[in-house]
């Protein structure tokens, strides 16, 4: 701009030199006079030429401080960039910081939330160095929040169980039987303090309540809370089979009632399903796949209880259920009290407590442990 400029006010001042030069020339009387007309000319001329050497000079002077100015502007708007980008982070970050905080506050929630689900909070009994729950799990959630699923007919939970999904079963008596994939889902079911007892935790519970009495046999007696029947071999009169009422007194006050169990076809308590021998004359009440666990009848005079302990030992019936789906897998183990046992008197054989594997397709009651 300033270059152009400059070029039209020396092709204006040449021409006006040319101009005054050809008109001096022309009138001028003799070359002597022409001479000195050339000569004012030439330093009018260099005047002007001088004059534009100041106003080009200036402006460049100017034009370098517009430069200056310019590249302080651009040095200025790059902060103001990286400025506005760190800013622009930093609310980012932030952003994220609350929606994790949210996301912590709302899993708070869901626990604290599932803590008042289960309904035993501070509802505990003390035996010996232990202290559990004084009722078996009754929740419908996981930790999370998530729903557990219902089965509410064996069509149900034959349907849960078959594409592996968690599934729990409500009962007339408001106990709650849970299959075994609810144990290995990752959502969890134990609130925060809390845990699923292993097998060593149920012998160290049967350990003390057989060292108050000096006999295991008496062990069902003292921490169940129900009457059920006991079939066991006559020694003494030669054999034949002696049939006897076993009397839970619930002196610990862990209020284990009956629950019975559910088999991986949905039937209730051990009735199969579905059967050609179901009849009135077989079973007082009969037992339908459609049936609604909540309105049945059919209670069994026992409990089971899964365990967190997993093992590999034998096959079984209760491994397999007429398939090999679990043959190399290790399972979730089972104690159980009551009538339901297939000795006829719980766990307690002899000097011996038992422990058995169970396909995660059967359903059975859950009593939490808190954790020390």
């Amino acid at each position: 701009m300033l270059q152009h400029i400059l070029t039209m006010k020396t092709h204006l001042y040449l021409s006006a030199f040319v101009l005054f030069f050809s008109f001096s020339v022309a009138h001028a009387q003799n070359k002597k006079e022409q001479i000195v007309l050339l000569n004012q000319t030439v330093d009018s001329l260099s005047s002007e030429i001088k004059k534009c050497e100041g106003i080009l000079f200036n402006l460049k002077e100017q034009n370098t401080v517009l430069n200056k100015d310019k590249d302080s502007l651009i040095t200025v708007l790059n902060l103001l960039k990286s400025k506005f980008s760190d800013i622009t982070e930093e609310f980012n970050i932030v952003k994220n910081d609350n929606i994790n905080l949210n996301n912590k506050y709302n899993e708070s929630l869901r626990k604290i939330d599932s803590l008042k689900d289960v309904v035993f909070n501070k509802e505990h009994v003390n035996v010996g160095n232990q202290i559990w729950c004084n009722n078996n799990l009754k929740t419908h959630k996981f930790n999370n929040g998530d729903p557990i699923n219902e089965a509410k007919t064996p069509v149900e939970w034959v349907k849960f169980c078959e594409s592996n999904q968690p599934c729990f079963a409500k009962l007339p008596n408001n106990e709650y039987l849970y299959n075994g994939f609810v144990l290995s889902d990752n959502r969890g079911i134990c609130p925060v303090g809390y845990k699923i007892p292993s097998n060593s935790d149920f012998l160290e519970l049967i350990s003390f309540a057989a060292s108050n009495e000096n006999d295991l046999s008496k062990v069902e007696s003292i921490i169940l809370d129900y009457e059920w029947y006991i079939e066991t071999l006559d020694y003494e009169n030669g054999g034949g089979i002696k049939d006897s009422l076993g009397i839970g007194m619930n002196k610990f006050g862990l209020n284990i009632g009956e629950a019975g169990f559910i088999l991986p076809i949905g039937g209730l308590n051990g009735f199969e399903l579905p059967s050609s021998f179901m009849t009135a004359e077989n079973y007082e009440h009969g037992f339908d796949q459609n049936d609604e666990y909540e309105k049945s009848e059919l209670f069994a005079a026992c409990t089971y209880f899964w365990t967190s302990t997993k093992s590999l030992s034998w096959n079984s019936s209760r491994r397999h259920w007429e398939n090999q789906k679990w043959e190399n897998q290790k399972l979730n183990n089972v104690i159980d009290f009551g009538w339901c046992s297939q000795d006829g008197g719980g766990s307690m054989n002899g000097e011996d407590v038992e422990f058995s594997e169970f396909a995660p397709e059967y359903g059975f009651s859950i009593r939490l442990l808190k954790v020390d």
